[in-house]
């Protein structure tokens, strides 16, 4: 009986860091979750100022920067996104506009093509 007090401080004392532990969770949680809305919104721009200039198809990814890495000749590793360019639309080297890999070849969209 007189070790309860012992008992007590060493139950307040699990539960604080109990309490500390849910808080950093729910706080990576949070984070996660603006990070993610940050991304769709993010994917949205940049669909609604790029798309194929054929299909009408937008852009859903940007452009993906790598680095060559030095431990391995022709490894890459994944450096950033560069969010005003499409990573999924090629331009066209006649009319410069965005083209989906579906109405792009040699570098020239589907709608040029068709005028050659």
């Amino acid at each position: 009986m007189t070790e309860s007090w012992k008992k007590k401080i060493d139950a307040r004392i699990a539960e604080e860091e109990r309490m500390r532990l849910l808080k950093i969770k729910l706080d990576e949680i949070a984070r996660k979750a603006q990070e993610q809305e940050k991304n769709q919104r993010q994917i949205r721009e940049l669909g609604n100022k790029f798309q194929c200039c054929v299909c009408g198809k937008r852009a859903v990814k940007p452009l993906a920067i790598y680095n060559e890495t030095r431990e391995c000749v022709g490894m890459r590793e994944f450096s950033h996104f560069v969010w005003t360019t499409p990573g999924d639309l090629c331009i066209c080297k006649i009319c410069k506009q965005w083209a989906c890999s579906d109405h792009i070849y040699q570098e020239i969209c589907q709608n040029c093509a068709e005028k050659l």
